[in-house]
């Protein structure tokens, strides 16, 4: 035992302790970022996804509406454009939410969709 009645291995225990808790702490910040970013993207997609029934409406439309010369091919490409923008921005959406799920499995330790 060292003078003053200390054990001269409680400093690094002490240090090694304070370590663990700011990984912990670290730890539980990530995880709860990426909970705040599945509500987020859970939100984008839905509303995304609400928007692409009626954007194919209006293609449909559209294009009928260009077939017989009622709209311009102007208008009627940026409106397909329009959907096909909408669409991308739903894959990246769902890319997003994908790896969020993972980074949110591998913190925690869990087990992928097999089981492994």
């Amino acid at each position: 035992m060292a003078a003053g009645g200390k054990s001269p291995y409680s400093a690094p225990r002490a240090q090694l302790h304070q370590e663990y808790q700011a990984r912990l702490d670290a730890a539980y910040g990530e995880i709860d970022r990426l909970l705040q970013r599945q509500r987020l993207l859970e939100r984008q997609l839905a509303r995304t996804g609400g928007q692409l029934p009626e954007l194919e409406r209006m293609v449909a439309l559209a294009e009928r509406a260009y077939g017989t010369q009622n709209i311009s091919a102007l208008v009627y490409l940026n409106l397909k454009n329009t959907l096909l923008s909408k669409r991308l921005e739903l894959d990246d959406l769902k890319q997003a939410q994908w790896e969020t799920n993972v980074a949110l499995d591998t913190l925690l330790a869990w087990p992928g969709p097999d089981g492994r």
